[in-house]
């Protein structure tokens, strides 16, 4: 099976709330406990991913503000399996997706990918993951000419590497033995949408993280991503 078959949630068909949940935490939990980024000669765990996602012909079912807006950010996460480098504003800002979207479908869906080995504190920013992947660290300062190169030949590539993309998503020799936690996304701008089923989209509980647990999350057991 290919990575992208393997981890990447799809969401076409999806009615509630919880078929949106159940299928992206199915996805996280794959992620997280059976692969690894790899760079060069640098390996990363992802510990916290989020989900933002609109269905495009499905307003009602789930439309979430905090996805991004613009032209170029509903091109790129219409697309499946491939890196997301949000480039806008300034650099700290800046941030990488796993797309997970549909164009047939109008689906617009990415995975962010909130946090690496466990650093960044119980809030990471959203650019905390992306500096690390380049600099091998963390590093508040602008990118030089060279690791924006960098960045530019991951965006839009495949996450298994297939097109040259130096950045790739690996299986693992043997899945991590973790629990994970699910809980509301960090930082997410408040509103008062809410989808079909009165849920509050802003608070949804879209991300799932491995290195600790929040005081408000929840264990994910093994139930709560069965099939069905």
């Amino acid at each position: 099976m290919s990575v992208e078959a393997e981890v990447i949630p799809d969401f076409r068909n999806a009615q509630t709330f919880s078929d949106i949940q159940r299928r992206f935490v199915r996805s996280a939990q794959t992620i997280m406990r059976e692969h690894s980024l790899k760079f060069g000669n640098n390996e990363f765990a992802p510990t916290s991913l989020e989900l933002y996602l609109k269905l495009h012909n499905g307003r009602d079912i789930w439309w979430d503000s905090a996805t991004d807006r613009d032209d170029i950010a509903s091109y790129e996460q219409y697309r499946r399996g491939t890196w997301y480098v949000r480039q806008k504003k300034g650099q700290q800002y800046w941030r990488i997706d796993i797309t997970s979207g549909s164009l047939d479908e109008q689906i617009q869906a990415g995975i962010l990918i909130r946090q690496l080995n466990g650093r960044g504190g119980p809030s990471p920013g959203p650019a905390i993951a992306l500096h690390r992947i380049i600099r091998g660290s963390f590093d508040r300062g602008k990118f030089d000419d060279a690791q924006i190169e960098l960045v530019r030949q991951i965006h839009g590539k495949r996450i298994d590497g297939s097109d040259g993309s130096p950045l790739t998503l690996t299986k693992r020799k043997e899945a991590l033995d973790v629990k994970l936690s699910v809980g509301k996304r960090i930082n997410i701008p408040k509103s008062d949408a809410r989808n079909f089923e009165g849920i509050l989209i802003s608070a949804a509980p879209l991300r799932v993280s491995t290195w600790r647990k929040y005081s408000y999350d929840t264990i994910i057991e093994d139930a709560h991503v069965a099939d069905g």
